[in-house]
C-alpha cells in the first residue's frame, strides 16, 4: 500500500465547497445522498497508475480500491467520492494500516465541467456497483420536502451523520448542500443582544441571548441565539432577565449567570468574534433546563465541544 504527497497530482478541477443547510431551506428537486464520514477524494485512472488522492495532495495506490478501480474506469476520467472506514474512524486505519477489508470508496460525482449533475450521476451508476469497498454513495431522487425528510430521518437513524443534496441541473463547479445531524448542547446565558432588530423594535422582548460554558472554570461566551423562541418565550425571558441586570455597554446588557437553556446547532465554525475561535452554527433555542445549575460541572466546554472544534 504506497502513499505518498503530490501536489500536482490533485485534479485542476477542483471539487467545488458543500454549503450547510436546512431541511426547510435544501433545493427541490434535488439528488440527496448518504453524507459519509471521510475523506474527500479524487479517484484516477492513468491507464499504467491508478490511484486515489485527497485535497492535500495525499495520494494513495496499491489499495484493494485501486486495483478494482483500474478494471472499472476509463483512463483519465476523473471519479469523485468519499473514502471511508465501514463502522469505524478513517484516520485510525490510516495510522494502523490495520483493517483494509472495512475500507470503503462511496461515489458521488465525475469530472465533466458542462454536464448537469444527473448527467454525471448516471455515469457514476453505470460505471460503479451499488454495494462493495467501491461503490455509488447511496442515495435517491427527491421530488417534494416531505420525502427529502423521511429520507434524511432514515439516514439518521442508521447511524449516519447527514445527507448531502445536489440539484439536478447543477454544473460541476456549482456547490452542493450538507444537512447534518443537529447536535445539542446546555449553555449559560449571560445577556441580552441590544442590537438585535426584535430588541430594538419590540419593546419588552428578547431578539437574540448571548450564550456561554466554561473552560477551566471561568464561564466563556462562546455565541448568540436568537431562533426557537415563541413570542410568549421571548417577553417572559426579558422580564425574568432584567431582573438580574449586573452591566451593559454598546452590545449587551449582561445578566447574573445563573439560567441554563439547551440549544440545536449543526456544527462548529471558526469565528474571531469569540475568545475561543469558533462559535455555534445556526443555534436554535430549545428549552430551559430548570433541572441543571449554571457551574462548571454542567455547562462545560470540553465535555460537550471537544470531539466538535474545529480542526
Amino acid at each position: 500500500m504506497k502513499e505518498w504527497f503530490d501536489k500536482e497530482a490533485i485534479p485542476k478541477n477542483e471539487y467545488p465547497k458543500v454549503r450547510a443547510t436546512s431541511l426547510d431551506d435544501a433545493p427541490i428537486p434535488c439528488f440527496a445522498q448518504i453524507k459519509y464520514d471521510g475523506e474527500l477524494t479524487y479517484l484516477v485512472n492513468l491507464g499504467d497508475l491508478c490511484y486515489t488522492v485527497n485535497k492535500w495532495g495525499r495520494v494513495r495506490t496499491e489499495y484493494k480500491i485501486t486495483n478494482i478501480a483500474s478494471k472499472l474506469i476509463p483512463e483519465k476520467v476523473i471519479f469523485v467520492g468519499e473514502l471511508y472506514l465501514q463502522g469505524g474512524n478513517l484516520y485510525d486505519f490510516l495510522r494502523s494500516r490495520s483493517q483494509e477489508e472495512k475500507l470503503r470508496l462511496a461515489v458521488f460525482d465525475v469530472v465533466y465541467a458542462t454536464k448537469p449533475y444527473e448527467e454525471r450521476l448516471a455515469i457514476v451508476q453505470k460505471t460503479f456497483p451499488r454495494m462493495g469497498s467501491l461503490h455509488v454513495a447511496e442515495g435517491k431522487f427527491i421530488k417534494d420536502r416531505a420525502s427529502l425528510r423521511e429520507f434524511y430521518h432514515s439516514v439518521i437513524q442508521r447511524g449516519f451523520e447527514g445527507i448531502v443534496v445536489r440539484e439536478p441541473f447543477a454544473l460541476y463547479n456549482q456547490p452542493a448542500y450538507k444537512i447534518k445531524k443537529l447536535q445539542t448542547a446546555d449553555v449559560v446565558v449571560m445577556g441580552l443582544s441590544k442590537d438585535s432588530k426584535v430588541f430594538k423594535l419590540e419593546n419588552g422582548k428578547i431578539g437574540s441571548l448571548l450564550i456561554g460554558a466554561y473552560k477551566d472554570g471561568k464561564l466563556i461566551p462562546i455565541g448568540r441565539v436568537g431562533s426557537g423562541f415563541s413570542e410568549q418565550q421571548r417577553r417572559a425571558l426579558y422580564e425574568a432577565l432584567m431582573e438580574f441586570k449586573i452591566g451593559e455597554d454598546d452590545r449587551y446588557i449582561y445578566v447574573k449567570p445563573s439560567l441554563v437553556i439547551e440549544v440545536s446547532f449543526q456544527e462548529l465554525v471558526k469565528s474571531d468574534e469569540y475568545p475561543l475561535g469558533f462559535t455555534l452554527r445556526h443555534p436554535v433555542f430549545l428549552r430551559i433546563r430548570f433541572d441543571k445549575t449554571a457551574s462548571p460541572k454542567e455547562c462545560n466546554i470540553k465535555e460537550q465541544f471537544h470531539r466538535l472544534l474545529p480542526k
